[in-house]
């Protein structure tokens, strides 16, 4: 790496850091979870729709980009720790509320602002992941702090599966109130997380620290073409996941007439197949590359939409007994759960590409713009076009090929950044190495 200056981390400190972007990820995942486990529910506890339940679950997720720019914002100029609590700090109070939620219209809002609350930690972390991991081993980390995604939806599918059964249609209410409690202690503990030594180099720089904001720095430094397409590529990869992941525990609840606690075994099924997904993709990156690695596992995942598709349509998707999904069925939905795969590497790569002084900003708009128009609206749309033709949700999910077609397009034209040194401020001033 030539004369670059390098920054070395303590074992105490790198170990404080992680765990704490770590911790933020798996609330994450659990908000994710607890709400879609709870899809077909909730919607019969207030009456109403599928499509007006999941409707909320979208509209968190367009809430996200507003919270992605707060605290994107918050966390390049005032530090990766202050961000990581505050956005969770909003979550926990947002979803604790969420519990004692009277009506439909209370529960929609309240979401809302636990969306604001989360839609800033995806970037921050990531940010925070890559300014303190080595460079050679950046694809197989962020496929660990992915993974910490769905450790929490694993902590959801096991919350369901003791709540559904012993308080039935109320259920719901404790999950959000057991998960919003746990959030608020993580908030509180998280203020003594040390502070990136990345992020402190950029702001002692001569210049004096940290850009006005991400739109400037676009401007300046040539970085809007590389948002586009990155948050090109986060919606379509957010679509190939998010297509099934919403939608999957509605299915076999409400097409497939899987009891509750077998959908809770279906889950944690599919989050293994996911994780492995992950640590497979984020190593492969390590060696061939981020964009091989991200082309390849987005055409593979695309396959097992292909085996679903045909199953749908020669009608032979059902068993034939109530409750059980036939093995081939099986294999389509795990197969479809590895369209997610390269959500293991996507951190990195845009970690790399983002200059210090906005990378938790530039992450984090790109990120939850992926999320909330491929995993929000995506999802949503492909419900009610689906309900339109007169099918139901399962053509929903086999709709998510499009997003992995997408993932492998965009992939391609984004430029390669494996192992490459961080970059303090645009122009690519000032690149450090951390050891």
């Amino acid at each position: 790496m030539g004369d670059m200056p390098a920054v070395r981390y303590g074992p105490g400190e790198r170990g404080a850091m992680l765990a704490f972007s770590l911790l933020g990820t798996a609330f994450d995942g659990a908000d994710f979870a607890i709400f879609i486990l709870f899809l077909a529910p909730l919607a019969g506890y207030f009456h109403a729709s599928l499509l007006h339940v999941e409707l909320i679950q979208a509209s968190s997720y367009v809430a996200g980009i507003g919270g992605a720019l707060l605290f994107g914002r918050l966390a390049d100029r005032r530090g990766r720790r202050w961000g990581l609590s505050a956005t969770v700090a909003l979550y926990s109070l947002a979803t604790l509320g969420s519990a004692f939620s009277p009506d439909y219209g209370v529960l929609f809002a309240l979401r809302l602002v636990a969306g604001v609350g989360i839609g800033g930690e995806a970037g921050i972390a990531i940010a925070c992941l890559n300014e303190v991991w080595r460079p050679a081993r950046r694809g197989i980390a962020s496929a660990l702090l992915q993974g910490m995604f769905l450790v929490g939806s694993a902590l959801a599918a096991l919350l369901f599966g003791v709540l559904a059964p012993r308080f039935g249609p109320a259920a719901w209410r404790w999950g959000f109130g057991l998960l919003g409690a746990a959030a608020l202690l993580a908030a509180a503990i998280r203020v003594w997380m040390p502070e990136s030594r990345v992020w402190r180099m950029r702001r002692d720089l001569p210049d004096g620290g940290p850009a006005s904001g991400l739109w400037a720095t676009l401007a300046s430094g040539g970085l809007g073409t590389d948002l586009l397409r990155l948050a090109a590529l986060m919606t379509c990869i957010a679509f190939g996941a998010y297509a099934v992941e919403t939608y999957a525990p509605a299915a076999w609840l409400s097409v497939y007439h899987v009891a509750p606690a077998a959908v809770s075994r279906l889950v944690f099924l599919g989050l293994g197949t996911i994780f492995v997904a992950y640590l497979a993709v984020g190593a492969a990156s390590d060696l061939w590359g981020r964009r091989p690695a991200v082309v390849v596992s987005a055409l593979l995942g695309g396959a097992g939409f292909v085996l679903y598709g045909t199953l749908l349509a020669a009608g032979r998707d059902l068993g034939t007994r109530p409750g059980n999904l036939p093995p081939l069925t099986l294999a389509a939905f795990l197969w479809m759960l590895c369209a997610a795969a390269p959500f293991g590497v996507a951190g990195a790569w845009m970690a790399e590409i983002y200059p210090t002084e906005v990378r938790a900003m530039g992450v984090n708009v790109a990120y939850y713009l992926g999320r909330g128009i491929g995993g929000g609206l995506g999802p949503l749309a492909a419900l009610a076009l689906a309900q339109h033709l007169g099918g139901d949700v399962r053509a929903a999910m086999a709709s998510g090929l499009l997003g992995s077609l997408g993932t492998a397009w965009f992939a391609s034209r984004i430029a390669e950044t494996r192992a490459r040194p961080l970059v303090l401020a645009t122009g690519g001033r000032s690149a450090v190495v951390v050891e």
